[in-house]
């Protein structure tokens, strides 16, 4: 309700800085200095990568999430499973196996 007995500490801040040289863009930075376009903004950068890396993708075509195979095997499990809980004694004599009905 509102009674605390030992002083909690207040959560930790999380304070990496990730730091890493990547060549590619320091290349295209210097290209961009020695032709003058400084002035490209980092919005006009990002799309410009993403409209390379939509050239690239080559759409996947998908099949149908259930085959007509694996419905038929998921119905025989089942119908199986139907059959050896209601029409056989194989669950009776587990259980008596283990003790719990006499």
């Amino acid at each position: 309700m509102g009674f605390i007995f030992f002083k909690q500490s207040k959560a930790k801040k999380f304070g990496y800085i990730p730091r890493f040289y990547d060549p590619v863009k320091e290349e295209r930075e210097k290209r961009r200095a020695a032709l003058g376009l400084n002035d490209v903004t980092d919005n006009d950068d990002l799309r410009s990568r993403m409209r390379a890396r939509w050239r690239k993708q080559i759409p996947v075509e998908k099949g149908p999430k259930y085959t007509p195979l694996s419905m038929i095997i998921y119905a025989v499990v089942i119908i199986g499973g139907i059959y050896i809980i209601f029409f056989t004694r194989l669950i009776d004599n587990m259980i008596r196996a283990f003790g719990l009905i006499n």
